[in-house]
């Protein structure tokens, strides 16, 4: 195969040192490569500008792909080359991006591609053998990116709406609209130093009001609009707490508690809306679950599996067969891309077609609220799992202070959110989830609890000792809004310890 020369846009912006070491890595490079660099120092027309300004010079060429790439990216010498590679073997891959390594520590990598935090993921930190595997994702991040020229002619340049940042982001959404494909390719990497135009922006506030402007109509343009629901969840919209996530990082502010004043609304890991549902419900990678999946685990379910984030990150940890169970198919498609197979349709329903003794590993994260029948559910879950098989269990704790008090007062109001979710057809105290578990076979072996706020109000305590209730045990419980149990068929003693750490 004859490589053919691809042509780099550097848009450029003081530090001439980066500059010289990015330049000094093209140099090494495998694949023959032109450069052309737009310097923004003096003249500073901004990021989309500058990146248009090389596009344009090259579409006048028959140059088959066109990089782009920041001067604070440092590539190692094969990178194009596999860069170009994995396009030409993958028509429909539009756009394909590198492993993007940290610099001061080259085996962490900024993770970006997903929606969960969105557009600001690109910089969850996470090994970089762990994902030394070309990825199909919703973006890449702007530091690198590979263009495929056909792509370019069909879609047009970058949006110049955008002047500073989100054009990136911008581009591959669109992209991925009109049917191509965004491939994060495992074989390619380079080292991102991050220390680049558009960091440390709080010193400078014009840079800061052109980023603000760039993340509103980004909102405007994406976050609202029938285009992005059709291209991410088919029915999904943005909430006004999403809207204030992204303005929070974007002007340095720092992340509110866990729990909202209201305590009735549980943390961002399953109190999310359901009318309508926010982009980040489906899409949640719960680390606190996989972290309970046994390594060994080699048969996986996870039934309510979402866009497959919890599926593809075991994946990318272990060996093994990954199946989802989801009810939206929108939403299945998209787990259909991370996942080995992927059930769609009523839970109740698939359960009892599932294949006996098969699976070590069953996951169900906040799931079994949402069925109407709990024991019909255990019982399968049970059949499925082979005789040394584990349970990860997640469910909200309805026995938290802030329904109580509710209740106490008289209310008792369905929500939008959080452990009086409207959806929600079951609920479970500590206790009440335990009975459940060995009603139908089941030995609880660890059991944490997550979204663990402030002691419950002093006076509630105070009323509920005077009626002989246990004042040290309902505090402990009460102060949980999710517990999480790890369960197996085979009799084993219980750990409790971890529970109020």
């Amino acid at each position: 195969m004859t490589l053919p020369r691809i042509p780099v846009i550097i848009p450029a912006y003081r530090k001439p040192e980066q500059l010289h070491h990015c330049l000094a890595c093209l140099e090494r490079q495998t694949q023959p490569v032109d450069i052309f660099v737009r310097d923004n120092s003096e003249d500073n027309i901004y990021f989309t500008a500058a990146v248009n300004e090389g596009i344009r010079r090259y579409l006048a060429t028959d140059c088959p792909a066109l990089l782009l790439l920041n001067q604070d990216m440092y590539l190692e010498p094969d990178a194009i080359e596999q860069l170009w590679r994995f396009m030409a073997a993958h028509p429909q891959c539009g756009i394909a991006g590198p492993i993007e390594a940290l610099k001061d520590h080259p085996e962490r990598l900024a993770k970006g591609g997903g929606l969960e935090s969105f557009p600001w993921g690109r910089h969850r930190v996470a090994p970089v053998d762990a994902f030394r595997h070309d990825e199909r994702l919703h973006w890449i991040n702007g530091v690198c990116l590979l263009l495929r020229r056909e792509m370019i002619e069909e879609i047009g340049l970058l949006d110049r709406n955008f002047k500073f940042i989100c054009s990136d982001v911008d581009y591959c959404l669109t992209a991925r609209e009109r049917g191509w494909q965004v491939w994060r390719v495992g074989a390619a990497l380079g080292e991102h130093e991050s220390d680049g135009a558009s960091t440390g922006c709080g010193t400078n506030p014009e840079l800061e009001q052109i980023k603000v402007k760039d993340v509103l109509f980004f909102a405007k343009k994406w976050l609202t609009g029938d285009l992005y629901r059709k291209l991410a969840y088919g029915g999904a919209v943005l909430t006004p707490e999403v809207i204030a996530a992204t303005m929070r990082r974007l002007c340095g502010e720092p992340e509110p508690e866990p729990v909202s004043s209201d305590p009735t609304i549980a943390s961002s890991r399953y109190g999310h809306s359901h009318s309508p549902l926010p982009l980040s419900y489906y899409h949640s990678p719960r680390p606190e679950v996989l972290a309970l999946v046994s390594p060994q685990a080699r048969l996986i379910l996870d039934i309510g599996c979402g866009t497959g984030a919890l599926g593809s990150g075991l994946k990318a940890r272990q060996p093994c067969h990954v199946s989802g169970m989801e009810c939206v198919p929108a939403v299945a498609r998209l787990a259909a891309e991370a996942l080995d197979a992927v059930h769609v349709g009523d839970v109740m329903e698939i359960l009892p077609t599932l294949p006996e003794a098969h699976f070590d590993t069953i996951i169900m994260a906040d799931a079994l609220e949402h069925l109407a029948d709990t024991d019909q559910a255990l019982q399968c879950v049970r059949r499925a799992l082979n005789k040394d098989g584990e349970l990860i269990l997640s469910v909200p704790n309805v026995g938290h202070w802030s329904v109580l008090r509710d209740l106490l007062e008289g209310r008792w109001e369905y929500r939008d959110h959080g452990i009086l979710d409207r959806t929600h057809l079951r609920f479970f105290t500590r206790n009440s989830a335990m009975a459940a578990l060995a009603r139908h076979g089941f030995d609880v072996v660890h059991i944490e609890a997550t979204a663990v706020d402030l002691q419950p109000p002093a006076g509630l305590a105070a009323a509920l000792r005077e009626f002989g209730v246990n004042a040290p045990t309902f505090e402990q419980d009460s102060r949980c809004f999710q517990y999480l149990f790890k369960a197996r068929k085979a009799r084993s003693s219980i750990d409790l310890a971890p529970v109020y750490q």
